[in-house]
């Protein structure tokens, strides 16, 4: 399991998918993870909790912490898959133009 950041580690998808049922949650584990990508690409909220409210009515402190640990690891996935440094994206730009 991944642990980014001082947050709670993520606990996997099936301690989530228990969470979810608990909560009465409509949208399963791959829902919340499309959600997910959706709130990283929208601008900060000013409360970072408050898209949870989105999964579930009443979310409990371990799903809301379950929901942002998930959340934590998928930014740091989409960041390790970040584009190459500038320098590097002209320079193969430059190449391909010479082509």
């Amino acid at each position: 399991m991944q642990k980014i950041g001082t947050g709670p580690e993520y606990q996997g998808d099936a301690a989530l998918a228990r969470l979810l049922d608990q909560a009465g949650a409509p949208l399963d584990v791959a829902g919340v993870r499309d959600l997910v990508q959706g709130v990283l690409g929208a601008p900060p909220a000013r409360d970072p909790d408050e898209w949870c409210l989105l999964v579930a009515a009443e979310p409990s402190r371990a799903l809301v912490a379950q929901l942002q640990a998930l959340k934590s690891v998928l930014a740091a996935e989409a960041a390790a898959k970040a584009l190459p440094p500038v320098a590097e994206r002209v320079s193969g730009l430059r190449a391909k133009l010479r082509e």
